[in-house]
């Protein structure tokens, strides 16, 4: 599989820009990887989802298209209800242009919110960001 284009060099660190001023810290980050995206959820307390952010993630979803993005919540000790907005953004948007979700080592009280909302349902769930990535490269 080829590298991702640079197109989305550009919205990873436009979104990442635009996640550091609506926020004033970053509890949240989009990291770009050869094959794939993770976006890197930390302190999710101050989250705020906004138009700019859904638009980012469904532009960064089309340009990705079949790949497969990662959310990475193995840092992540809350699941406040923006932060399930997001995750439930970001796996359907993916999944609309037949990508592939997979979840990275959520802790049990995190995992407990998304299985209420049946996100999990919707990703795969694998133990750490080495073997994310491996799987990663091996989407078509």
């Amino acid at each position: 599989m080829s590298p991702i284009s640079d197109v989305v060099d550009g919205l990873v660190q436009d979104f990442n820009l635009h996640l550091e001023h609506a926020t004033g810290k970053r509890g949240m980050r989009v990291m770009r990887y050869a094959r794939c995206i993770a976006y890197v959820f930390e302190d999710v307390g101050g989250l705020h989802f906004d138009e700019r952010q859904d638009s980012l993630i469904k532009r960064l979803a089309k340009e990705l298209g079949a790949r497969c993005t990662i959310l990475d919540l193995a840092t992540c000790n809350t699941a406040t209800s923006t932060a399930l907005g997001f995750w439930a953004d970001i796996i359907t948007q993916s999944r609309l242009n037949g990508g592939r979700v997979l979840m990275v080592n959520p802790n049990e009280f995190v995992l407990r919110s998304i299985r209420m909302v049946g996100l999990d349902r919707l990703c795969e769930p694998v133990a750490d960001i080495e073997r994310a990535l491996a799987q990663a490269n091996d989407v078509d």
